[in-house]
């Protein structure tokens, strides 16, 4: 089973056992990530597989920055430094909630570029995205067509790279959209 399968089997039983109809909601939307890193819990790290599973879980409730760092912690504490899979394991699924924050249903690496694709039903509000971004500078750019995408320009970063600056850069964007005031009507071009 791939590790977007179980973290999607996990999430609808977490779901079940809340009766949360607010997490419903965002947790219906589904975000791939697709960047080829190694990413993994290795036996040697883990050894026993009902362990592996219940980090397997834990790791895919990442959703903050804050959440990362006890995972990190408590996996010090518990089986010594994390080697580099478990590491990136971590990061994809921080940059999949930050991406599912967003509305985007797809994240991948393509030519110098992380592209996350956008779900017209979850996506945020356009205005205070494009308001956003012309904030932020050319470090990112959205493009239209059947689908709109978010390019995060990350030329010639590896994929590994390319995973720890798109969570860099989807949070600094998450800020600026914060910033925009509700009701963006009264912005009034420079």
């Amino acid at each position: 089973m791939g590790y977007d399968m179980y973290v999607k089997m996990i999430e609808e039983a977490i779901r079940e056992a809340q009766g949360d109809p607010s997490a419903l909601r965002q947790s219906e939307l589904e975000t791939r990530v697709d960047l080829h890193v190694n990413a993994f819990l290795p036996e040697s790290y883990v050894r026993g597989e009902a362990q592996r599973i219940e980090i397997y879980k834990r790791i895919s409730m990442i959703r903050s920055r804050d959440d990362e760092s006890k995972m990190i912690a408590d996996l010090i504490d518990r089986f010594g430094e994390p080697d580099k899979p478990v590491m990136n394991l971590i990061a994809i699924a921080r940059l999949r909630a930050l991406a599912n924050t967003l509305g985007a249903d797809q994240v991948r690496y393509n030519r110098d570029a992380l592209v996350l694709r956008f779900n017209p039903q979850f996506a945020v509000d356009p205005v205070k995205l494009y308001t956003a971004l012309s904030s932020i500078g050319t470090s990112m750019s959205l493009q239209s067509g059947k689908r709109t995408t978010l390019l995060i320009h990350l030329r010639g970063a590896s994929q590994e790279e390319a995973l720890k600056k798109g969570i860099l850069e989807i949070e600094k964007l998450l800020e600026k959209i914060e910033e925009v005031p509700k009701d963006t009507s009264t912005i009034k071009p420079d």
